[in-house]
């Protein structure tokens, strides 16, 4: 059952600031991931498996790392998290060699796993239900105000002084999120909560496996369809003849349109209900993916983000909401886990499965393949949300 309400100062401080600095410190990096690995003597491939990394570390770590906020609670895990991520930043500037760089890029991502169960954690547990898709709509908004402030800063920091630039902006993120965590004042749930938990993941795993293996595997195709935007649309833009600036500038109108969409999918959905949310948006996401190996200029491709874009940002934080509303109670943060290592999963799979198909069936058919990820995860969420919410309410009666 949901604490009292916690003011919305509080949230503010120790949960939106944070989680907002860490977004941006994160979004930072990704643009000089890929050319460090190079001038580290990696190949094309090699740079691009090295980046895969940041998914791979959340993806290893998201399990674990439900156990880790029981064990020690939500406030000392980011604070460990922050510690992780700056060890790994720093490790990443002084890298001697590509070894030692992966490493780092792969602990970078088990930081990000921890910050993200652990802010979730937070807020399924201390926001009132009829605000939870708000809550959590606006912290995956924050997540991509991130990844779009944070390029651009590194970009301005970068033409300054040079890519080391764009790792310490990321530092300082870090320590600027911890500061803030450090000097907000506990609240009572911080106190209640350390350490409550006792229930294994087997046992957790057993008792919600039924809602784990439908409408999470539907949360893990809804990640897929996503990740795949960074794929998908570069490739077939390119091979239709597009530049470098004009496919930037596609993908960027498109995420400022899923990036403006968070607030308002979250209260429909606190209103009317997860279901008129996130099967109109993944029938959208799903169409407009099919329609990409049909376009053949600037336009027509930017018509296709822009749907793309809408589409998407209607469902902003609805993996979260979900894995929130089914989380329950006294294994809370063990569930998250286990919820988020299938969005993660989902995140890394989606682009791996694009080259697979590509490899088998050409370019048109790679680039059509989120579309099937999209209409997919329509089809189990509009079968199994009802039944698992009616499951839920009955436990809770």
């Amino acid at each position: 059952m949901n604490q009292a309400p916690v003011p919305i100062k509080t949230l503010i401080l120790n949960t939106f600031l944070p989680i907002s600095l860490y977004s941006i410190g994160s979004g930072a990096v990704v643009p000089v991931l890929a050319i460090t690995a190079l001038a580290l003597g990696a190949s094309p491939a090699e740079a691009a498996f090295i980046v895969a990394l940041t998914g791979v570390g959340e993806v290893v770590t998201d399990i674990p790392a439900g156990r880790i906020v029981a064990r020690f609670g939500e406030r000392n895990t980011m604070i460990g998290a922050t510690g992780l991520a700056v060890a790994a930043l720093v490790g990443c500037i002084v890298a001697p060699n590509l070894w030692t760089y992966a490493i780092c890029v792969f602990l970078m991502g088990s930081g990000d796993s921890l910050w993200d169960l652990a802010r979730s954690s937070y807020l399924t547990e201390t926001i009132p239900e009829q605000y939870r898709a708000r809550a959590m709509s606006t912290l995956g908004g924050l997540g991509r105000l991130g990844n779009f402030a944070g390029p651009l800063l590194a970009a301005g920091a970068i033409a300054l002084w040079s890519t080391t630039a764009a790792y310490l902006i990321h530092v300082v993120m870090c320590v600027a999120a911890c500061v803030v965590l450090v000097c907000v004042p506990k609240t009572s749930h911080d106190e209640r909560h350390q350490g409550r938990e006792r229930q294994s993941l087997r046992a957790t795993f057993a008792r919600e496996k039924g809602v784990l293996l439908t409408v999470g595997l539907g949360a893990a195709l809804v990640a897929a369809s996503r990740n795949a935007k960074r794929v998908a649309i570069p490739l077939w833009a390119a091979s239709i003849g597009l530049d470098a600036g004009q496919i930037a500038l596609i993908l960027g109108i498109s995420g400022v349109l899923d990036m403006l969409l968070f607030y308002p999918s979250g209260v429909i959905m606190d209103r009317f209900g997860r279901m008129h949310v996130v099967v109109p948006s993944m029938v959208g996401t799903g169409l407009a993916y099919l329609y990409l190996p049909f376009t053949h200029d600037y336009t027509t491709v930017l018509i296709m983000a822009i749907a793309l874009g809408l589409s998407n940002g209607m469902a902003a934080g609805i993996i979260k909401t979900l894995g929130a509303d089914f989380a329950p109670a006294g294994s809370r943060q063990v569930f998250l886990g286990l919820w988020n290592f299938l969005g993660s999963f989902g995140s890394m799979a989606g682009p791996l499965g694009i080259s697979g198909v590509i490899a088998i069936g050409g370019l048109a058919a790679g680039a059509a393949l989120p579309g099937a990820y999209g209409l997919g995860a329509a089809a189990l969420m509009g079968a199994f949300i009802p039944r698992a919410m009616a499951r839920r309410r009955e436990r809770s009666a």
